[in-house]
Parts: C-alpha cells; sequence; structure tokens
C-alpha cells in the first residue's frame, strides 16, 4: 500500500502542478533519491546520491 500511494502522489504532482498546467518537459538536477528494498527483511532504505542528470522530453 505505500508504494502504491507514493506513486500516487508523485503522479498526482507530476501532472497538476506544473506552471500554466503545462506539461513538465525538462529536469535538470544535481542529486537523486534512491530507495532500495532489502532482500532479506524487506525494509525499504532511501539514500540521496550525487548526480549531474539532464532529461527533456525530445526523444
Amino acid at each position: 500500500m505505500r508504494d502504491c500511494t507514493i506513486d500516487y502522489i508523485l503522479d498526482y504532482f507530476n501532472n497538476n502542478l506544473t506552471p500554466n498546467n503545462t506539461p513538465l518537459d525538462f529536469i535538470n538536477c544535481n542529486k537523486i533519491t534512491v530507495e532500495a528494498k532489502d532482500k532479506t527483511t524487506n525494509r525499504i532504505f532511501r539514500r540521496n546520491l550525487d548526480i549531474s542528470y539532464i532529461e527533456n522530453s525530445k526523444v
């Protein structure tokens, strides 16, 4: 249920809370958040990682 809730919230923010309700077509960041689920305990760990990342809507 946790993962489903987080996915729903992220979709909502990505689809509805952009300036002038325009689609987000460019992302530029220097940090990302990674979630890792341990195979043995099923515990989820979040880590912030430094990265140079650029994405645009052009394929």
